[in-house]
């Protein structure tokens, strides 16, 4: 798993990014996506794309403050997910903080929603 930061002039890659965005997460869970980017580009925030033999597969957006790094939405493709993907991204994710802390909120997969997968 290859994590990369996201590459802010390459609409190819904001748009599916942005596509995988809007459909993993609720309307009422999830920021503009405008202001992900904008933060980005304020370097007021982070954003990486996870590649996995050179497919494209997820991504992650993340507040770093210190050596504190927050995630705020992390998201392998739907067409994807069931194949280990996850775990080797947030391997990845531990890897690059190795020296820091890494802070994840997670959902109670238990509880029934619209988006469980």
């Amino acid at each position: 798993m290859i994590l990369r930061a996201v590459d802010r002039n390459d609409p190819e890659e904001l748009s599916r990014i942005q596509a995988v965005y809007e459909t993993s997460f609720p309307r009422e869970e999830r920021a503009p996506f405008s202001l992900l980017c904008k933060r980005v580009r304020q370097r007021r925030a982070e954003m990486y794309s996870f590649w996995h033999e050179n497919q494209w597969c997820g991504m992650v957006y993340m507040v770093t403050y210190q050596d504190l790094a927050y995630v705020f939405y992390f998201v392998i493709d739907t067409a994807q997910r069931g194949h280990g993907l996850g775990t080797q991204a947030i391997a990845a994710l531990l890897d690059k903080y190795r020296n820091g802390r890494l802070f994840l909120a997670l959902e109670d997969w238990r509880e029934p929603c619209d988006n469980l997968e």
